[in-house]
């Protein structure tokens, strides 16, 4: 019951130039405009909020997907500290091979919550449930208690009654 946000619409028309290129100065050019054209998604995209969205339940970090292996592979070459900057604006930026990874990843992560949310619920229920035991075990504790003296005292009128030194009985002429 969560979403993960992956944002797929990045251009790549810069890549197709880099690849393209006939020349070196051509294609350090495009290479450039390439790093560029995904430093610029990169603001973009830390600007939605996404996480914020009404009706969205996110992690607070966005996926970033680069379609093309290799059009994340030069960019991450080209300028590594970009993968950084990005993760730091709370986007994450993934490729065809590791997009289904990090998917997995977070699937365990909250399937771990999950698991750990449940045993905190356990705790809390079991928790109750000795508390409410120990309550019984004090109030059985009382029930003996004044059962005990119950039975003092029935014994006492008992000996007032027919077997004690003065007795009832005996003062009334009728022993038994």
């Amino acid at each position: 019951s969560r979403d993960v946000v992956v944002d797929a619409k990045m251009s790549l028309v810069d890549y197709e130039q880099y690849v393209n290129a006939e020349s070196e100065a051509e294609k350090e050019a495009a290479l450039q405009r390439h790093v560029s054209a995904i430093n610029n998604h990169i603001s973009g995209l830390s600007l939605k909020s996404y996480e914020k969205l009404d009706g969205i339940r996110s992690l607070d970090f966005v996926l970033m997907f680069v379609p093309i292996e290799s059009a994340f592979s030069v960019a991450y070459d080209a300028k590594p500290e970009l993968f950084l900057r990005a993760s730091q604006k709370q986007i994450i930026v993934v490729s065809p091979t590791t997009l289904l990874v990090t998917l997995r990843t977070i699937q365990t992560i909250w399937r771990y919550e999950y698991q750990n949310r449940n045993a905190e619920k356990i705790a809390a229920q079991a928790g109750g449930i000795f508390d409410q035991f120990a309550l019984v075990i004090e109030s059985l504790d009382e029930v003996g208690h004044n059962l005990d003296r119950a039975r003092d005292s029935f014994d006492l009128a008992h000996k007032r009654i027919s077997s004690g030194k003065g007795n009832l009985t005996r003062r009334a002429g009728a022993d038994p």
